[in-house]
């Protein structure tokens, strides 16, 4: 593996010139281990960890942490809740409804 990031380095100077490409190609190559090991594994260490989230709040009293809003709850009652059988059952109409532009 260290032949082909060599031969890699070897092509760039050859056909650049450019040292700083080189120096990225190293800083590429440090940060292998970090985003094919400590990230995923971090991330399935932490995978259950929601305390960074509003939405996983549980105290009933403290309404500032609120997933959704009072007025937001409001808004949603006028949108009918129905099972499929009733929704196929409820007569719909069959063409688009048409806007009064």
């Amino acid at each position: 593996m260290a032949l082909a990031f060599v031969l890699q380095a070897v092509m760039v100077l050859l056909t650049t010139q450019r040292v700083a490409y080189i120096y990225w190609m190293v800083i590429y190559i440090a940060a292998i281990p970090v985003w094919n090991l400590v990230l995923p594994l971090y991330a399935f260490w932490r995978f259950d960890d929601f305390s960074w989230s509003r939405s996983s709040s549980h105290d009933v009293g403290h309404d500032s942490a609120a997933f959704i809003t009072d007025a937001e709850r409001l808004a949603l009652k006028p949108i009918p809740l129905m099972r499929w059988r009733e929704w196929v059952a409820h007569p719909h109409d069959s063409e688009p409804a048409k806007s009064k532009v």
